[in-house]
């Protein structure tokens, strides 16, 4: 796979993974509030305290914030001052209730209030010394938490201290690798099928639209697209002409788009699509053009190049090209539904600026400027124009060239060639409604040493550029063609002669 998208994808694994573990840590902490020693016997305690009325700790209190000896010094406090309340009562209030509350009836127990008064705190002190038993030895027990308290909060400092590396690890990727991609992207990851990644229309992949920089604008920004029905042979996409012995020996791909379906051609529903970087094939290519980039000839795929593939299409694919397939599994995904957003999320995902692919350019007028001025200053001997108006499409227009040489018995294999009066003359004939100039630099024909020659590929496209063909070939060529008409009149009629 594409190292740049193999990179965000692990990122995205990674932010995912972290996620996951910073919730395991979570819920690790919320268990140890629950189920360690420590917690389970200081919720025993609290029970045990609240019986007495003494409500000091909250769980919050009891854990995390403090080291032990303080948390058991605030408890102590609590504890001492709870006691001391219980050694108090209020002689008014007790007064009162002798004197207000207690029926005559009861009084009579009473030799008098002083009596009443014994009677009544003798039994009032027993009760509040048992308490003051029970809390001391409910403190004593809370003293022997030391232990178990250091261990829960050990865990706990361990688990907060992974959980802030996590949060730094993620910040990390959210601040580099995945700056440019939306939390949707991140939180849900991509989807796989049979084994593959899957670009789906509703996959939310970047926050912001990117813009090539004007300043330090290349070759490197640019990604060839090409949407095709027929799978790379082996990795190589075929021309049309090694694929069925045509006539367009040309490879045509859009620049970090697919191009819109139009009145000449419509790629909706193309099971195949192909990105490979631009810089990889600069060489072969004989045309940058931001919707019609083409190489003359086969194009092998880089090691960078990524095929996408329709899922509904996958498994018949998969059954003709099985072993590039599964030899090649970092260069494959798949995509479902929409092309041209399939192609627009990959690209991003890739960090190329996407683009608009219309019939004739990118939609993007200055983007489009921006491309056409890299050609002419870094690549000017690169066409930068529609593939109709370029001499190879001329060369492939010259249909008659290669029928008249097959009719002859002869193939046209791309090289230079030798031919005869009688070919030139037919070659000329089917192309009879231009002048001589045009037919010369659209066959590709000239003389040398008495000899007709057809060019080969190469030097025919480079006459086809200059246009320009000298008038000693012009002349040349229209005598041989007279002369060739003359001999064929004379023919005729010295034939006509004999059956007189």
């Amino acid at each position: 796979m594409n190292k740049e998208l193999s990179s965000v994808l692990e990122a995205v694994r990674l932010y995912q993974s972290i996620n996951e573990e910073i919730a395991r840590i979570d819920r690790e902490k919320d268990n140890l509030s629950v189920n360690s020693e420590y917690w389970k016997k200081v919720n025993e305690l609290l029970k045990s305290f609240g019986e007495e009325g003494l409500f000091f700790v909250s769980p919050e209190e009891s854990i995390y914030d403090k080291p032990f000896d303080e948390l058991l010094a605030d408890v102590d406090e609590k504890v001492q001052s709870k006691i001391n309340m219980l050694s108090d009562y209020d002689e008014a209030e007790l007064i009162d209730y002798y004197n207000n509350e207690l029926s005559e009836e009861d009084k009579k127990q009473y030799a008098s209030y002083e009596e009443f008064k014994k009677k009544l705190l003798e039994d009032y002190f027993k009760e509040q010394d048992a308490k003051k038993t029970k809390l001391n030895n409910l403190l004593n027990e809370f003293k022997n938490l030391k232990s178990s308290y250091d261990d829960m909060n050990r865990k706990l400092q361990e688990l907060d201290g992974k959980r802030i590396t996590l949060l730094n690890e993620r910040w990390e990727l959210l601040q580099t690798k995945l700056n440019n991609y939306s939390v949707d992207f991140m939180e849900k990851g991509m989807e796989y099928q049979n084994g593959f990644p899957l670009v789906k229309d509703d996959m939310d992949v970047v926050n912001k639209e990117k813009e090539f920089d004007e300043n330090n604008f290349s070759v490197n920004d640019l990604v060839m697209v090409h949407a095709t029905d027929y799978f790379p042979q082996n990795g190589i996409i075929k021309s049309t002409r090694d694929a069925t012995d045509s006539k367009r020996n040309t490879i045509h791909t859009s620049l970090n788009g697919r191009v819109s379906s139009h009145n000449f051609g419509n790629w909706d529903d193309c099971g195949i699509i192909v990105l490979d970087p631009l810089k990889e094939h600069i060489d072969q290519v004989e045309c940058v053009y931001s919707v019609d980039t083409f190489t003359y000839g086969s194009m092998r795929l880089s090691s960078d190049a990524m095929i996408l593939i329709n899922n509904n299409k996958f498994a018949k694919i998969y059954e003709e090209n099985k072993d590039y397939i599964d030899k090649n599994k970092n260069k494959i995904m798949l995509y479902s539904g929409n092309s041209l957003l399939a192609v627009e999320k990959v690209l991003s995902m890739l960090g190329y600026v996407t683009q608009k692919c219309d019939q004739w350019s990118w939609e993007d007028k200055k983007a489009n400027d921006m491309l056409n001025n890299l050609v002419k200053t870094q690549y000017p001997n690169k066409l930068n124009v529609a593939h109709d108006v370029t001499p190879y499409s001329t060369v492939e227009k010259s249909l008659t060239r290669k029928d008249t040489l097959a009719s002859f018995g002869i193939k046209d294999d791309g090289n230079d060639i030798i031919i005869t009066p009688d070919i030139l003359y037919a070659l000329r004939n089917y192309n009879k409604n231009i002048t001589l100039e045009q037919f010369i630099t659209n066959v590709g024909v000239f003389v040398n040493d008495n000899e007709i020659h057809l060019l080969g590929i190469k030097d025919h496209i480079e006459l086809l550029r200059s246009g320009k063909v000298s008038p000693f070939q012009i002349e040349k060529i229209d005598l041989l063609l007279k002369k060739y008409e003359l001999m064929q009149h004379y023919q005729e009629e010295k034939e006509n002669t004999s059956h007189r």
